[in-house]
């Protein structure tokens, strides 16, 4: 995975796209986790995928509607939504920034969850 490879070569990504949308990662090799931090306007969503296609891909999303706030951990299977694989491996802080424009989720997650449908960083 390119991402996978950029980060232990780098050991940082940043990416930016419009008005407010951030998504950057790090590797903290102290905790052996990948901290992922992403950065959305209200109703809005980022979200990232590790793998090589839409099949069999681990991805992480982002998502802030209004009240709702949440962080999901999903498996792709082909090209429609992908079902939920469930959350116990992220661990997530939610800033607000000033006047509430942006919401900051600061997401860690081991490199190697043991979890056969996550990929290994």
């Amino acid at each position: 995975d390119l991402l996978a490879r950029q980060l232990h070569k780098s050991g940082e990504v940043r990416f930016k796209w419009g008005e407010g949308i951030e998504w950057a990662a790090s590797l903290d090799m102290t905790t052996e986790e990948i901290v992922m931090e992403a950065t959305i306007p209200n109703r809005a969503y980022v979200a990232v995928g590790f793998g090589e296609n839409m099949r069999g891909t681990d991805m992480i999303v982002w998502r802030w509607k209004d009240e709702f706030s949440e962080v999901d951990n999903l498996y792709s299977t082909g090209y429609s939504k992908p079902p939920s694989d469930g959350t116990s491996y992220l661990k997530t802080q939610i800033k607000i920034s000033p006047y509430g424009k942006l919401k900051t989720f600061t997401t860690r997650r081991a490199l190697d969850t043991g979890n056969a449908k996550d990929f290994v960083v």
